[in-house]
């Protein structure tokens, strides 16, 4: 029955119960001066160290020293910057993997204020939109990831959360194809939601939310679709990103 449980479901019963809480990553006893967050300092710690360097628009880590990677130094981008909490890897990727394909939901508020963090580095924002899920996607899992986290960082920003992007069926796994492939793949799969009012975007600083960026090819479209609606600036903040 034990293994049944999920380690989400095992750490809300310490906490009901009134065990020591643990971190939401690695499972550590969490201090008292970090328990907001869910994530121990050394957690906290490690992610900053990975990303104390990165490239100035696509947000991934780079050398010491360096402003950009070498691809965003000969490529243009739609969107303004991207800025994320952790590299996608060890006990930031098990979270992540953990609430998007085992059903630990939960976990969206630890990972929550880690963007928090990660979008208070950035100019102040006047709306925040989630990367669309595709629908058979979302209708397999039940929830939209982006949208969870979108919802964390409105609280706790005080923003308003508009699910004004969309995402055309697809047969085809983003996982499974090369870079270049994903930039051809996706290009043109989103678009604007026929519930969305266009016009609150004309002039607008846009925070655009996803849990992983890989190749920034999902975000370049989402944020070709906001500017091209009047969006004057995007900014992605993301859980994780993944290395060149």
């Amino acid at each position: 029955m034990t293994a049944l449980i999920s380690e989400t479901a095992r750490r809300l019963m310490d906490f009901f119960m009134g065990v020591t809480c643990r971190c939401a990553l690695c499972g550590d006893v969490l201090s008292g001066d970090v328990l907001d967050t869910g994530i121990c300092r050394a957690c906290l710690n490690h992610m900053a160290a990975e990303m104390r360097w990165t490239c100035g628009t696509c947000g991934v880590p780079v050398r010491p020293g360096q402003a950009y990677c070498p691809v965003c130094i000969t490529r243009g981008y739609w969107f303004d910057a991207v800025k994320a909490a952790g590299v996608y890897r060890g006990n930031l990727k098990d979270a992540i993997i953990r609430m998007k394909y085992r059903g630990e939901r939960d976990l969206r508020r630890p990972l929550g204020k880690l963007l928090v963090n990660v979008a208070q580095c950035l100019p102040p924002c006047d709306v925040i939109v989630p990367v669309p899920i595709d629908p058979a996607r979302k209708g397999l899992r039940g929830f939209d990831q982006a949208c969870d986290l979108a919802e964390e960082l409105s609280q706790a920003l005080g923003l308003d959360v508009d699910n004004a992007l969309k995402r055309r069926r697809s047969n085809i796994s983003m996982t499974a194809l090369s870079r270049r492939d994903r930039w051809e793949e996706v290009k043109n799969t989103i678009e604007l939601a026929r519930s969305s009012r266009a016009g609150r975007f004309v002039g607008s600083r846009v925070l655009l939310v996803d849990d992983v960026v890989t190749t920034g090819a999902t975000v370049n479209a989402c944020s070709r679709v906001l500017k091209e609606a009047g969006a004057a600036e995007v900014y992605v903040v993301a859980v994780a990103r993944t290395v060149l």
